[in-house]
């Protein structure tokens, strides 16, 4: 009887593989180039001649809301910047922290100057504090960096008061002045480069290690007016070793802290768009 099934196929043997003449999984060509790594928003590569850079005056003309965001190496984040500065120094001692392999903090060379500032960058930006006897304004026709503002608050810090505005403060502000000056410079802080004359520093009431820069709606308006989208709260504290004390007769209670001066004089037209009173250092930058 015929099977039904057909005749089956004979096996054969694989030819054999000499698996030690050629790896096991033989590299593939790639497709395509391999991508580069995107470009940190916040490189300096971003900043200098023909990169966009919003103009605040007409920002304000316009009426325009932009989210402007802050570098993240000054902004106050945690409670602290990344960036370390105390405003009694020269520049050059301005560091970075970092955290090693360990997981430890470490403080390495400050390489950011060239940074934007914020993002989209701005012409100019306007900084106020709780400890500030008037308004920071900083300017960079090609855009702020980081390195134009920490600059621009040491330099500010440690340039004379003119005597119209020392001889037109508080009693209390005088005093206080008269008692603790001299701790902010050496030989009690070896690093401080502040001079003999009586300078901006001297009002900050012992307030002079940075803690960050942030946007604050409600302090912007108790000190300048309105919410102007260009203006910044830097926040500074007392060196832990420090335990002076802070006068605060002639202050004006604010949600900052520590109120603002009553000094207000006539007002000016800022290239921000704005009305400024005069006062201190000749009118307002």
């Amino acid at each position: 009887m015929a099977t039904p099934y057909p005749a089956a196929t004979p096996y054969t043997m694989a030819p054999s593989v000499n698996w030690t003449s050629r790896p096991m999984y033989a590299p593939q060509a790639p497709s395509s180039p391999p991508r580069r790594s995107a470009l940190s928003p916040w490189s300096s590569s971003r900043t200098g001649p023909g990169k966009e850079v919003i103009d605040v005056a007409s920002l304000v003309a316009s009426h325009r809301t932009v989210d402007i965001q802050i570098n993240p190496i000054v902004a106050s984040r945690f409670g602290a910047p990344n960036l370390h500065a105390d405003v009694r120094e020269p520049i050059e001692c301005v560091s970075v922290a970092s955290t090693d392999k360990d997981g430890q903090i470490e403080l390495k060379e400050w390489k950011g100057q060239s940074e934007p500032l914020t993002l989209p960058m701005l012409n100019t930006v306007m900084v106020i504090s709780a400890s500030f006897q008037e308004p920071l304004v900083v300017s960079n026709p090609t855009g702020v960096t980081v390195g134009d503002f920490v600059t621009h608050l040491l330099n500010w810090s440690q340039s004379p008061i003119p005597s119209a505005t020392l001889s037109a403060l508080p009693a209390s502000h005088q005093t206080y002045i008269e008692q603790h000056g001299h701790s902010l410079r050496a030989p009690f802080h070896p690093n401080s480069i502040v001079g003999p004359h009586i300078s901006w520093i001297d009002l900050l009431f012992g307030r002079t290690v940075f803690k960050g820069l942030k946007r604050d709606g409600p302090s912007t308006r108790e000190v300048i007016g309105w919410d102007h989208p260009a203006c910044f709260v830097v926040e500074l504290s007392k060196p832990e070793s420090s335990n002076a004390g802070s006068p605060m007769m002639g202050m004006s209670a604010t949600p900052m802290g520590v109120g603002m001066p009553m000094m207000m004089g006539m007002g000016i037209m800022t290239p921000m768009g704005m009305m400024m009173p005069q006062m201190g250092m000749g009118g307002w930058m």
